[in-house]
């Protein structure tokens, strides 16, 4: 592999990941006498199993679909097969990391060895993730209104709903002051600089960082001013996919239980439950979520799930959702790197 693509300790925290998420699972089972239930595997519907399991390579593929339209609208195309294996090894990262850090950069780095500037792969990141955060404040508003109070019946309380739309907010706001050109030129930058980073920026490395960010930056800015006035129509397909990717991601837990012959479900509560929970632990501190992810899991459907088959679900689910990403991510990262060892001949060519 040529130098620079090189994940350090990646097998360390895969392992501490795995760890922490396998500490969680046991934990359910030991707590939910879940141990009865592990021979209720030997009756698993596949009719239903299998299909989930295949929704996940759509999960996929709609996700890196929202990157190919939004690199669309800015006028800067990506292969499919790129954007399909570069999001892969990016959610592998991400699931290895804490508050999910790791994968952007990743991304983002993949996509410059394809000549892609930084600040276009930044916005595109970031369209993606205002796209999703504006959606997720859409979806409870509207089942309400179709619904009424009965979406959380049987379910969290209302005020489970408000920490993660209000984190929501929170970001689109910081978003907007960053993207938004000031009246006086570098007006924010004079603040930022005043304090804290006025200590800081006597750090000759943090200095070269900060004027790397200053540029990403503005090229970030001058970026989205081209998405907004010429990709509304990418933009619009983008958030199309980005909603039938939450729906097929977020319909895998229903489809794991009716494969468990669990069919009393609330689904309402089921999709805007896990929505909730989803968007909580991108602010969780372990690699991916991993304890966050089952125990929230587990307590979302404490009351829709018998006690015994809890921990299985949960098992099957994570397994489906998180560790299973974990293998296809690294099969796509050797594709990646077997495409990028130069063959025989052409290291004889070169020497």
């Amino acid at each position: 592999m040529k130098a620079g693509l090189k994940f350090k300790g990646l097998h360390r925290k895969f392992l501490v990941a795995l760890g922490i998420s396998l500490f969680s699972i046991l934990g359910i089972f030991y707590f939910t006498h879940g141990w009865a239930g592990i021979e209720l595997i030997k009756n698993l519907d596949l009719l239903y199993f299998f299909p989930a399991l295949f929704l996940m390579f759509i999960v996929w593929g709609l996700d890196a679909s929202v990157f190919w339209f939004l690199f669309q609208g800015i006028k800067n195309p990506v292969k499919f097969k790129d954007l399909f294996l570069f999001n892969l090894v990016g959610t592998l990262i991400s699931n290895i990391t804490p508050f999910y850090s790791g994968g952007p950069p990743a991304f983002i780095y993949l996509l410059s060895r394809k000549g892609v500037d930084a600040g276009k792969s930044a916005l595109v990141l970031t369209a993606r993730m205002g796209i999703t955060a504006v959606l997720s404040l859409l979806v409870l508003p509207f089942l309400f209104l179709l619904h009424g109070p009965k979406i959380w019946a049987n379910s969290a309380s209302p005020l489970t709903f408000a920490l993660p739309f209000s984190l929501i907010l929170s970001l689109i706001g910081l978003l907007y002051l960053y993207t938004k050109p000031s009246r006086k030129p570098n007006a924010y930058m004079r603040k930022i600089r005043s304090w804290p980073l006025r200590h800081l920026l006597k750090n000759e490395k943090f200095r070269r960082a900060w004027r790397w960010s200053l540029v990403q930056g503005k090229k970030l800015r001058v970026s989205s001013q081209v998405l907004f006035s010429l990709g509304w129509r990418n933009l619009l397909l983008a958030a199309l996919c980005a909603l039938f990717y939450w729906v097929a991601l977020l319909a895998v837990a229903p489809l794991v239980l009716y494969s468990l012959r669990v069919t009393d479900l609330y689904l309402f509560q089921a999709f805007t439950g896990q929505l909730a929970l989803n968007i909580l632990l991108a602010f969780s501190p372990t690699p991916g979520g991993s304890g966050a992810a089952e125990l929230g899991l587990a307590t979302l459907f404490l009351n829709m799930v018998p006690q015994t088959l809890l921990a299985l679900f949960t098992l099957l689910w994570r397994l489906l959702t998180y560790h299973f990403s974990i293998i296809v991510g690294l099969g796509a990262l050797f594709l990646i790197w077997k495409s990028n060892v130069p063959r025989t001949s052409e290291r004889n060519e070169g020497t």
